[in-house]
């Protein structure tokens, strides 16, 4: 015979067979609620995973939106040029088309700075946001480069 002692019940005393199959009892409840716990943890790693990801995938579409604009105000620059030089060469073109292409980088250049304003710096270890001045993560305290 074995002495047990019950939460809330005092002390039985237990054949050495019933004591085995409440501490392997015992031991499984332990078991399971450790592995809730676990589950748990990973669910909400993955889910901060998925955040970052989804951070990162804008920052990225932001980046390629910047530099699509770039290469559109690099483009209308070399047509304006074009279009000065043609006058200075004595084929002069109408105001009206010098001044439209003009409006043209106005508006590219408003539209990437407007981009840029929305692109605020991230934090490389957990994608959150930070001030240019900042030398570590406000959220996680990651160093920043």
């Amino acid at each position: 015979m074995i002495t047990i002692k019950r939460q809330g019940q005092g002390t039985a005393l237990l054949p050495k067979e019933d004591a085995m199959d409440e501490s392997l009892h015992q031991k499984t409840a332990q078991w399971r609620h450790a592995a809730a716990q676990a589950g748990e943890l990973a669910s909400g790693a993955l889910y901060l995973a998925g955040q970052t990801a989804a951070k990162a995938a804008c920052l990225t579409r932001q980046s390629v939106q910047a530099a699509a604009l770039r290469r559109s105000i690099d483009a209308a620059l070399q047509d304006l040029g074009q279009l000065l030089y043609d006058t200075h060469t004595g084929h002069p073109r109408d105001s009206e088309v010098l001044l439209a292409k003009m409006e043209e980088i106005d508006g590219l250049k408003s539209r990437l700075r407007a981009l840029e304003r929305q692109r605020r710096p991230a934090c490389p270890a957990c994608g959150g946001p930070c001030a240019p001045e900042d030398r570590f993560c406000r959220h996680c305290g990651g160093k920043l480069s």
